[in-house]
């Protein structure tokens, strides 16, 4: 559903100069075609068989051709809306470190095409210059789909979406787009805790050299003076 199919007329040669064309739908006339192409917007209420056929001229006669055989269209509901999943879960990911971002289809056995896109544009893993990587072959029976960014980077900021395409037989079905997650970055830094301890120990140690200096200062004046 939701799709855009062609319906093609096919006039065999002969001496026949075709100047009209028609498409038939469930006998009811569609629209004259350019050419000999009908792009069809497809609801379900399309279900239903297809004819076409043609008009000539012959010695000043009006001549119209019978109708094809019918060729049935059977419209579906597209496949359900994937979910997109971000490790770390607040969608913050501190530069440098690894993100994981996961597509999950509802479960069925069809094979799938899974697609990621950022800022609205498709991501193709191994394309030069992007560290991210899909962890899941790209057509599997599996209901989900991992892309991996080992480093994480500025250029790794931003919407990420994604979907996939179901396998109906002789033909891929895409699903709608998942909601999208949006991911920021921060810059790599200790936690506070453990900088508020370090510069403690520091200042410990520092105390505990100046009372180790003044203890050796004392002695060597004592020793001066009993000498």
């Amino acid at each position: 559903m939701g799709h855009r199919v062609t319906a093609d007329s096919v006039i065999p040669t002969g001496s026949y100069v075709p100047w009209a064309r028609w498409v038939l739908r469930d006998r009811e006339p569609l629209p004259e075609p350019l050419g000999t192409r009908l792009p069809l917007n497809i609801t379900p209420s399309d279900s239903r068989p297809y004819r076409c056929g043609y008009s000539s001229e012959l010695h000043g006669r009006h001549l119209h051709s019978p109708s094809s055989e019918p060729v049935p269209l059977s419209v579906t509901d597209p496949p359900p809306q994937p979910v997109l999943s971000v490790d770390p879960p607040s969608g913050v990911v501190s530069e440098g470190l690894p993100l994981l971002i996961t597509c999950i289809a509802p479960g069925d056995t069809r094979e799938r095409r899974f697609h990621f896109y950022k800022d609205g544009a498709e991501i193709v893993p191994g394309d030069t210059g992007s560290e991210i990587s899909t962890t899941e072959p790209s057509t599997s029976s599996m209901n989900f789909s991992v892309l991996s960014v080992p480093r994480a980077s500025p250029s790794n900021t931003g919407e990420f979406t994604c979907g996939y395409e179901a396998n109906m037989g002789r033909t891929w079905i895409p699903s709608p787009r998942s909601q999208a997650v949006n991911i920021t970055m921060t810059a790599w830094s200790l936690p506070i805790p453990l900088v508020a301890g370090c510069g403690g120990a520091a200042t410990a140690l520092a105390l505990l050299l100046l009372l180790i200096r003044l203890c050796r200062k004392k002695t060597a004046a004592s020793r001066r003076l009993s000498t």
